[in-house]
């Protein structure tokens, strides 16, 4: 069987072509999806689904936990989709609860950078998150934010280790440059989602279940570097699995297939 599933977000739609029970196509396009391949099942999800003509639509919490389920092999985990915005849901086998979200995301990064940022900072105006994360590669945070290191005096011991940032653009030195401001601006977008996602897993009804992260901006690099820090810190387990922006698609396309099974 041949299933065809789209999930369409705020601003990119992702789709993957199921052959058998394998993935033989991931594409990923801006705005709605081209429909004429010719396959048994086309199933749907995301927050533009109603405008693409499918057999199945499913709706975008379900999909997305099981494609997160699919890639990781969890039955427990507290799902954040960090796309445009970012969501957290609950997942464990009775159910998959949308916990809440919040409008930090991808979108916040690509805005922001544009407001911000000199129009020669990236190459050919392209103010996506993902531009502004390679950006952010080659900054400094001591330029944009106040760290640990900044209120404390020499000789004290600090509670938490020194490069710890204590205040996002709270010190923006005036040689700042581009790169510093990336790199501040994925900073404060990354570390809010980070946190909210640390105090999320502490309230759930199993304290130490993984977080698993997808969506578009989980892609980046400056994510996943304090993701890794964090997680040491708190005792924690961040994932990151491959593939993990096609997620909803790819749930969007398991759960059809049950659906048609079970017709």
């Amino acid at each position: 069987m041949t299933i065809l599933a789209h999930d369409c977000g705020c601003s990119l739609t992702k789709t993957v072509l199921f052959d058998n029970g394998m993935i033989t196509l991931k594409t990923m396009t801006e705005g709605l999806p081209k429909t004429d391949i010719k396959t048994d099942l086309t199933a749907v999800t995301g927050i533009n689904a109603k405008k693409i003509k499918a057999d199945i639509t499913v709706p975008e919490f379900e999909a997305q936990a099981a494609g997160a389920s699919f890639l990781t092999g969890l039955s427990e985990f507290l799902l954040v989709c960090v796309g445009t915005g970012t969501s957290f849901v609950n997942v464990n086998p009775i159910e998959c609860k949308h916990l809440g979200g919040t409008g930090l995301g991808g979108g916040t990064v690509s805005g922001l950078s544009k407001l911000l940022l000199s129009p020669e900072a990236l190459s050919g105006n392209d103010y996506t998150a993902e531009a502004a994360d390679k950006l952010a590669a080659l900054g400094e945070p001591s330029n944009i934010d106040i760290l640990m290191k900044d209120i404390l005096r020499k000789s004290e011991e600090p509670l938490l280790p020194r490069d710890i940032t204590v205040s996002n653009f709270g010190k923006i030195n005036p040689g700042a440059t581009d790169a510093d401001l990336a790199l501040g601006i994925c900073k404060m977008v990354f570390e809010s989602i980070l946190m909210m996602t640390v105090f999320a897993v502490k309230n759930s009804r199993t304290a130490d279940i993984p977080a698993v992260f997808c969506g578009t901006a989980s892609k980046s690099e400056v994510l996943i570097k304090i993701a890794r820090r964090l997680e040491k810190l708190q005792g924690m387990k961040f994932i990151f699995p491959t593939d993990r922006e096609y997620i909803g698609a790819i749930g969007a396309a398991l759960t059809a297939r049950q659906h048609r099974n079970q017709d």
